[in-house]
This record gives C-alpha cells, sequence and structure tokens, in this order.
C-alpha cells in the first residue's frame, strides 16, 4: 500500500506540476540503489557518468544539490533494512537535500524510517477499513456488485492487507472464480491460506527485484530481521507457536533467560528485540494483557520454522516456556 501511494502522489504531481523531474529509487538492496543511481546520471547525462573510474552516487548527489537542476522529488521505495542506512556503507549518506529537492521513503521498518528521516515525524499507513477494502476489490475485479458481508469476510481474514486483498484479486481473476467461490478456499485449512498467498501476482509499482507473493514479501522481511538483530527472530519464531493473542512478556524474558542466564543485559536485549518486531509490525503490544501477532504473521513464520527446519525446536521451546510458568 505505502508504494501504491507514492505512486499515486507521482501521477498527482506530473498532473498538477509537470515540471517537477521524479526519480524513483527502489531500495530492497544496496545493488538496485546503486543501479538507480547509475540509471538517474544515463538519463540525465550527468557530467562524467561515463568515466569508470566515476563515484556515480556522489556524482548523483551533486548534480542534484546543484542549481544547475530544477525541481525535484526522489521517492526511496521499500527502504526496510535499516543495515543499509548505518555503519561504513551507509546508503543514507548519498541521498541529496536541497531546498528546490524533496525525498519521500516509503518503509516497513520504523527503524529504517527514523534514521533516514533523522527522527522526523513519520505517518504511519494503518490497515484498510471495510469501506476501503471493498473499493480496492472492486477496483481490481472490476466490478461494483460485492456482496458487502462477503468483503467483510475476506477482508477480516486476511487482516484488512493491501496487499494480500490485491494478490486474493489477482488469483480470481487468473482462475477465472467467483468472488464466492474464492471464499470458500481459505476456509478449508491456515495451511490453505498460506499455499494462495504463496501464488505470484503482479501489480503496479512493484519492484521486479522483489518477491511477488504475500508470503514470500514477509519471508524477505523475517530474514531482514534475522541479520539485524538474530535474537529478534528467535523471538518471532518462538511467539508464532502461543496463542497469538495476549502473550504475556514473562513468556520471552523466560526465553530471554534460557539463552543469556542472569545476565543484567538480558532484558535490555529482550526488550530491544521486542522493539525491531514493533518497527515491523509483525507485533503489536498491549500493555494490560501483553502482545499480539497478526494471524497472518503467524501462519507465514511457521511455514517459515518449517522451511529452515526449526519447528521442532521452538516447538520444544514454547512447552518448556510455558511449563515453566503454570
Amino acid at each position: 500500500r505505502k508504494t501504491q501511494i507514492a505512486l499515486a502522489c507521482v501521477y498527482w504531481l506530473q498532473r498538477e506540476r509537470p515540471e517537477v523531474s521524479v526519480f524513483w529509487v527502489h531500495t530492497s538492496s544496496a545493488e538496485r540503489f546503486r543501479q538507480a543511481y547509475f540509471s538517474i546520471a544515463r538519463e540525465c547525462s550527468i557530467p562524467g557518468h561515463d568515466d569508470p573510474k566515476a563515484d556515480v552516487l556522489s556524482l548523483v548527489k551533486s548534480w542534484l544539490e546543484s542549481q544547475l537542476c530544477r525541481r525535484w522529488l526522489m521517492i526511496i521505495d521499500n527502504a526496510d533494512d535499516a543495515q543499509l542506512f548505518s555503519g561504513p556503507g551507509n546508503l543514507g549518506k548519498w541521498i541529496p537535500e536541497c531546498a528546490h529537492g524533496s525525498v519521500l521513503i516509503t518503509t516497513r521498518n520504523k527503524v529504517a524510517g527514523s534514521r533516514l528521516t533523522r527522527g522526523r515525524y513519520l505517518i504511519e499507513v494503518g490497515k484498510m477499513d471495510e469501506g476501503e477494502s471493498r473499493q480496492l476489490l472492486q477496483e481490481k475485479l472490476d466490478a461494483d456488485n460485492l456482496d458487502a458481508e462477503d468483503v467483510s469476510t475476506l477482508s477480516s481474514r486476511l487482516e484488512h492487507l493491501p496487499l494480500a486483498l490485491v494478490q486474493a484479486a489477482a488469483f480470481i481473476q487468473e482462475m477465472g472464480l467467483s468472488f464466492e467461490t474464492y471464499l470458500q478456499l481459505p476456509e478449508e485449512s491456515d495451511q490453505q491460506l498460506v499455499d494462495l498467498l504463496s501464488e505470484e501476482f503482479e501489480t503496479d509499482g512493484r519492484d521486479s527485484g522483489t518477491p511477488h507473493a504475500v508470503v514470500e514479501t514477509w519471508i524477505l522481511s523475517f530474514e531482514q530481521i534475522q541479520q539485524q538483530d538474530a535474537f529478534a527472530g528467535e523471538l518471532l519464531s518462538l511467539m508464532s507457536l502461543f496463542d497469538r493473542q495476549a502473550i504475556p512478556q514473562k513468556f520471552l524474558s523466560d526465553y530471554g533467560e534460557q539463552k543469556q542466564g542472569q545476565k543484567p543485559e538480558r532484558e535490555i536485549q529482550v526488550i530491544k528485540a521486542l522493539g525491531v518486531l514493533k518497527a515491523f509490525s509483525f507485533i503489536t503490544q498491549d500493555k494490560a494483557r501483553g502482545f499480539n501477532m497478526h494471524r497472518l504473521v503467524q501462519l507465514v513464520t511457521r511455514k517459515w520454522l518449517v522451511r529452515k527446519g526449526m519447528m521442532e525446536r521452538f516447538a520444544e521451546q514454547a512447552l518448556l516456556v510455558v511449563s515453566h510458568n503454570y
């Protein structure tokens, strides 16, 4: 949804302010970022870009900041990996800053967003409501007569997540199904729902370098979490095996104690790991009742554990934690 909002912003800008240049930078990896800058340098014929020894990142940044360039907007899309924007290889230093340019950043990771905006206010894109879900499905299926109750049922089942709804619409069209028939499919089992969300699909604005399935998109985020904070990945794995609502923090602290012992920094590590999971919106915190996990995130995390051959290990850990508390 974040990319679609950015696209809508670009279309509006091109219609209202055609003199403003727009540069789209895919940031799913360092290589994609560099490729985008090389494309900008080539398309804009920036002096020196064809020199094999040229530092193209620096050239593009300097050129965009110079008065030689007219007003512009840069979209930094899919900036989910916080590690790309810290340390020696920090890509954030190549994002231009000047009075005649603006930067719009999209990310699933609040930590990465905060770093890139230097702590400025972030706009969180929440779930769709019933009306927005219905409008999205009607547009994607080119249908105005969808039953409101059926739409509500499917939207709730898919957690009102735009990407999941778009994938459902793509599957309906490709398979030539009626909306009612598709609605019955996920009712079979959780595994069937995960299988449906593993189907590849195409939609406007999706980066060709990122997975085109809801399940694979989330699994990519799991891998990023593992790289950023391995213990956060462990907590997510453990939490997926409890009931997804009201998971006590005591369970997670006990697991940290099993892993780290009675070290003073153990609780800090748990807090930091939970912060990473909240930054990716994989879990939410209810201070009165503990932590909640989206149903789809729970199902996909379990699929990831099976794929990695770690389901048995974390099932044992979950049983140990529960037995220790009851």
